[in-house]
């Protein structure tokens, strides 16, 4: 076996001799890039360093005690009490409407406690469910801050969540308006009434109320239409006077030659 070898290695000592070069130089080629690509050692954390390191979740935070309760709702009393001073006479009732219900949280702090957290608890299952849109930090934020009673971070996530969601119904009543205007030029009268009272309900503007009149009264609906033409004068007025009527600029309420 070992002759066989020999004999083999002696006949292609040539040919292996070239392979051998070949490899040394593929190895001198991608020896870089297995040190940039090569496994490396890893460093492992004890128990103590990866709490450390780790976010800041809202249950890490120390709940809202009754006492911190307390303080809280004499800090929001002083501010309203502060406003009252100041404030016009129409507006008393209700600041001190407000004031009286502070006074009973404070004189009954267990339960108004009971109520604040179960309410907590209902905001942070709203801004999980917002928290695809807004990210992950700013709603543990937001948790963390609710859970010691602070209720301003969740408020500006909600804020920009429904300036948002407006924009959205508002650009929805607009694309509803235009698929009105189409079926208008096409002489589809109950499809630009469907289209136009879709458009109102999402958002009412004066161009979208004039347009689902007109088609109110093109399609003879009288009860309807008067209510419309009724809101659109009401609305004219408070804007323009009393000397507005129930046609504005451009193609009027009641269509022409009607």
């Amino acid at each position: 076996m070992i002759e066989a070898v020999l004999a083999f290695l002696t006949e292609y000592a040539v040919e292996l001799g070239g392979a051998a070069a070949g490899l040394a130089i593929v190895e001198t080629v991608f020896k870089p890039f297995r040190r940039l690509f090569g496994k490396t050692e890893t460093v492992k954390l004890d128990a103590e360093t990866k709490a450390a390191l780790a976010p800041v979740q809202a249950k890490d935070v120390t709940a809202l005690t009754v006492p911190e309760f307390i303080r809280i709702r004499r800090e929001l009393k002083a501010d309203i009490e502060l406003e009252l001073e100041t404030a016009h006479d129409s507006d008393k009732q209700v600041l001190r409407a407000r004031i009286a219900e502070l006074e009973n949280q404070i004189a009954n702090p267990t339960d108004a406690l009971a109520e604040a957290n179960k309410r907590i608890a209902d905001l942070e299952e709203i801004l999980d469910r917002a928290g695809n849109d807004i990210g992950g930090d700013r709603i543990i934020e937001a948790k963390a801050a609710l859970e010691l009673g602070d209720y301003s971070i969740a408020d500006e996530i909600f804020a920009e969540i429904e300036a948002r969601e407006q924009m959205a119904v508002q650009n929805a009543a607009r694309a509803a308006f235009g698929r009105g205007e189409v079926a208008e030029a096409q002489v589809r009268w109950h499809d630009a009434y469907e289209h136009f009272k879709r458009a109102v309900g999402l958002h009412e503007t004066m161009d979208h109320l004039k347009a689902y009149a007109r088609m109110t009264w093109r399609l003879a609906k009288g009860d309807e239409a008067v209510a419309v033409c009724e809101k659109l004068v009401a609305i004219a007025k408070a804007e323009f006077g009393e000397g507005s009527g129930a046609v504005f600029g451009g193609r009027g309420v009641i269509p022409r030659g009607d």
